[in-house]
């Protein structure tokens, strides 16, 4: 039997959540040789002890990415859809004073705890000064990408998905590039949530990125149908993924090179295992991109393409795929 719609929503935000779990013991390794030294040939998802440099947590938990993921999918489930108050809080309570975050000094390396990421640092001088505009006008990594598969497994096919994305990526980040690439990420992950397929959804997207008479789906369009093509440029090339991402975009957390980093792997590969594992092997912030690269091969291959060994080292993993349900339920009431 063919998967639906809503099979596709819950395994695209159970990919996500699964997939930065199995690199969060790689995560940012920039030295590819100390990072080929930790694996030892081994498969690398789920590493253990923890390789990351800047900070140590359990094995099968999320990083910072992950969390805000799972933080966005639990409000929409609680509040049964997206209320922006109700996720400034509950980022405010989860990452704030007094939490597991708030580990002072996090010059000396490895910290033992979560790393607090620039986004929520500001997001949390924000709160505390009162602001209604709690987003850093400044930051442009990859916070963003990590708050779009529940929100489009909510509103996949739905007028208000863009704005809605939108709405959630701003609680922490402003800038331009940083939404861009959000929004970006949200187009082809709904693209291959109703669709099923990858054939046609780039190529779809360019076209409407190039339309003088389009929405605006980015507010950088043109700049990001550039970005789009130097990815099918070194698709066309057949060079491998680890060689693009160090090489020619580089491994940051920073934009754009972070989204086309992530994009060539989901043109590139066919599967979520062989996806997620050159994503983790490519270095450098591989989390961020796992977040998307697990979200659209969890779409495409659905739950049974994640293993069933990734799912039960994902601490998450059941509460994740009860809330992707209730999530994608509302989506379903909504039609």
């Amino acid at each position: 039997m063919a998967a639906s719609v809503s099979d596709r929503a819950v395994a695209a935000v159970v990919g996500s959540i699964v997939a930065d779990a199995a690199a969060q013991g790689l995560h940012w390794v920039y030295d590819l040789e100390k990072l080929d030294t930790a694996v030892g040939g081994n498969a690398p998802e789920f590493h253990s002890p923890s390789a990351c440099p800047f900070y140590t947590i359990d094995t099968g938990t999320n990083t910072a990415y992950g969390d805000q993921t799972f933080l966005v999918l639990q409000s929409l489930a609680q509040c049964k859809g997206l209320d922006v108050s109700d996720l400034k809080q509950r980022f405010y309570k989860y990452f704030g004073p007094g939490t597991a975050f708030d580990t002072g000094d996090q010059t000396t390396r490895p910290i033992k705890g979560p790393w607090r990421n620039g986004s929520i640092k500001t997001f949390l001088a924000n709160m505390e000064a009162k602001k209604d505009n709690t987003g850093s006008d400044t930051d442009e990594q990859a916070d963003g990408a990590a708050k779009v598969a529940p929100v489009v497994a909510l509103c996949a096919g739905q007028p208000d998905m863009l704005s809605s994305v939108e709405a959630a990526v701003r609680v922490t980040q402003n800038h331009q590039v940083a939404l861009a690439g959000a929004l970006t990420n949200a187009r082809i992950l709904e693209a291959l949530i109703l669709h099923g397929k990858k054939e046609g959804v780039i190529e779809a997207l360019m076209e409407e990125l190039g339309r003088q008479d389009g929405q605006n789906i980015t507010g950088q369009d043109e700049t990001v149908a550039q970005q789009i093509s130097e990815v099918q440029e070194q698709k066309s090339q057949g060079k491998p993924h680890r060689e693009v991402v160090n090489k020619v975009f580089k491994s940051s957390c920073a934009l754009p090179k972070q989204f086309q980093s992530a994009l060539h792997c989901v043109v590139t590969h066919t599967d979520y295992v062989s996806a997620v594992r050159a994503t983790i092997l490519a270095g450098g912030d591989n989390a961020s991109r796992a977040c998307f690269v697990g979200a659209c091969f969890g779409a495409l291959n659905g739950l049974d393409g994640i293993p069933a060994e990734s799912k039960n080292k994902c601490v998450r993993y059941q509460t994740v795929l009860d809330l992707a349900k209730t999530v994608v339920s509302l989506r379903e009431s909504k039609k």
